[in-house]
C-alpha cells in the first residue's frame, strides 16, 4: 500500500472566487449607483409603511347641557375715537394786546370764570364814541321832529341815523366786555396759543386772535393740536365717539339704541347711547359708503383721554330671558326638530318648536324648560388623524424633501452601514 504524500511542488486544486463586483471601474460606478436606487426604494417603503395613517373613524364625544335663561344679541361693530362731549374754541375778536393769560392747560374751571384778557383802553374810548354818536343822532331826530317845517324824508332818515348809532353802541359795548375772555362752562383747558404781550389779530408765539368770542359745540369734535383758537376749553369726564357705520349696516342703526364701547387704557367695558345717525356717508373706499354715527358715553367718566381708540359694539336687537341651545343640539329629521332629552337620566328624543338663530345658537319656544338637561353630540379630530411620534398621517414631507433615513432604526442605514453603503462601504464598492 502506497502513501501519498503531498509536497509544496504539488500542486492545489484552484477554488473559483464568485465576484459580485465588476472589476472596471465603469462597472463599480453602475454597480453603486444601482445599490443607492435599491436601498433608497427600499427605505422609502419603509418609512411609508411605519407613517401610514391609523384610518380609525372619526370620534364623538357626548356633552350634557344644562338648558337655562339667557340673553341674545345682535351688534354692529364700529371703531372710533373718543372726544369731549362739549368743545370750546375761544378768541379774541378785536385787535389789542394781550393783558393776562390765567390758566394753563390741565387746568379745571367753571363757567364764568376769567381765563384771559386784553388792553381794553381802546375799546373803552370805542365804545364812548359810539354812545357820544348815539346822543347826537338822537338830539338830531328830536330837532326834526319838533321843527314843523321838516320833511317826512328828512325825519325817516334821522330814525335811521338813530338805529345805526344804536348798532355801534351794542357792537363796542360787546367788545368791550369780550376784552375779557370767560369759560362758557365748566371744563378743562385743552390748549393755550396765547402769551401775555401777544398781539391779538395776527400770529405771534403760536397766539391766535379774535375775540371773546366763543363757540361752545355740543356733540362730538376732535381738539385739534394746531388750533386756531386762543384757548380751546373742553368737558370734562363726559365724552362722546365719533365713529362710522358701513352702507351695509346703517340701516339697522337708530338713535337711542345702546352700546358696548371698549377704550384704550380703560379696563372696564364702558356703555353709551346712540345720539345721532348720519343720513349721508361721509366717505366712499372701495364702493363701500361710510356713515357717522355718534355715541354719547353713559354718565361722568374719569380716566378717559380724548383722542383714544374705541370700538363700539351697537347693539341693533336683543332677546332677553330666553331660552336658546346650540344649534348642534337640534336634530330635524321628516319635519320635526328634535333634542336629546335626558329624562330620568336616559336620552329620550324630544320634539321642540324653535324661535330666532343668532350666530350659532337657537331659541326654544317650546319643549324646554329651565333646569332641563339635554345632550350635545359633536365630532372630535379622529385618532388616524394624529401626528403624535413624529408621523405625519401617512404623507410625504411637505418640504419636497424626501425622509431623512438616518432617523430610521437607530440611525443606521439599512443593513448597517453608517450613513454611506451597505457593510460599511463608502461609494467605492468591495474589493477596491
Amino acid at each position: 500500500m502506497s502513501e501519498t504524500v503531498e509536497t509544496d511542488e504539488t500542486p492545489k486544486p484552484k477554488r473559483r472566487r464568485l465576484r459580485l463586483w465588476p472589476r472596471s471601474r465603469k462597472g463599480k460606478v453602475i454597480a453603486t449607483l444601482a445599490t443607492v436606487v435599491v436601498l433608497a426604494g427600499a427605505a422609502t417603503g419603509t418609512w411609508y409603511l411605519v407613517s401610514r395613517p391609523d384610518t380609525t373613524a372619526a370620534a364623538s364625544t357626548t356633552q350634557t347641557l344644562t338648558v337655562s335663561t339667557t340673553t341674545l344679541k345682535t351688534t354692529v361693530e364700529a371703531t372710533g375715537t373718543l372726544s369731549p362731549e362739549r368743545e370750546a374754541d375761544l378768541s379774541f375778536d378785536s385787535s389789542s394786546t394781550v393783558e393776562k393769560v390765567k390758566v394753563e392747560v390741565g387746568d379745571t374751571v367753571e363757567e364764568g370764570e376769567t381765563l384771559a384778557t386784553i388792553d381794553d383802553s381802546s375799546l373803552q374810548i370805542a365804545y364812548n364814541s359810539a354812545k357820544a354818536d348815539l346822543t347826537a343822532a338822537k338830539e338830531t331826530l328830536a330837532d326834526l321832529e319838533d321843527d314843523d317845517d321838516s320833511s317826512d324824508a328828512a325825519i325817516k332818515a334821522a330814525e335811521a341815523s338813530v338805529q345805526v348809532k344804536k348798532n355801534a353802541v351794542t357792537t363796542a359795548k360787546a367788545n368791550l366786555a369780550n376784552a375779557t375772555m370767560t369759560a362758557p362752562f365748566d371744563g378743562l383747558v385743552a390748549e393755550v396759543n396765547i402769551e401775555e404781550g401777544d398781539s391779538t389779530g395776527s400770529s405771534s408765539g403760536g397766539s391766535s386772535s379774535s375775540g371773546g368770542s366763543t363757540s361752545a359745540m355740543g356733540g362730538s369734535t376732535t381738539t385739534s393740536t394746531t388750533s386756531s383758537a386762543a384757548i380751546v376749553l373742553i368737558s370734562k369726564d363726559a365724552y362722546t365717539v365719533s365713529t362710522t357705520v358701513s352702507s351695509s349696516d346703517i340701516a339697522s342703526v337708530k338713535t337711542g339704541l345702546q352700546a358696548e364701547l371698549t377704550v384704550d387704557g380703560a379696563s372696564d367695558t364702558l356703555y353709551g347711547t346712540v345720539t345721532s345717525v348720519a343720513v349721508t356717508a361721509s366717505s366712499t373706499s372701495s364702493g363701500t359708503a361710510s356713515f357717522p354715527v355718534t355715541i354719547s358715553l353713559t354718565g361722568k367718566q374719569e380716566g378717559l383721554y380724548s383722542g383714544s381708540s374705541v370700538t363700539a359694539e351697537i347693539i341693533v336687537s336683543q332677546l332677553s330671558d330666553v331660552i336658546a341651545i346650540p344649534a348642534s343640539a337640534i336634530t330635524t329629521t321628516d319635519g320635526a326638530t328634535t333634542v336629546q332629552k335626558l329624562v330620568d337620566g336616559v336620552a329620550t328624543t324630544t320634539e321642540v318648536t324653535t324661535g330666532d338663530t343668532v350666530d350659532s345658537t337657537v331659541v326654544i319656544t317650546d319643549g324646554l324648560a329651565e333646569g332641563d338637561q339635554i345632550e350635545v353630540t359633536m365630532a372630535t379630530r379622529g385618532a388616524g388623524n394624529s401626528s403624535e411620534s413624529g408621523q405625519t398621517d401617512g404623507q410625504f414631507p411637505t418640504d419636497g424633501q424626501m425622509p431623512d433615513f438616518s432617523q430610521m432604526s437607530g440611525g443606521q442605514m439599512p443593513g448597517g452601514g453608517s450613513g454611506g453603503l451597505p457593510g460599511g462601504g463608502q461609494g467605492g464598492g468591495p474589493n477596491q
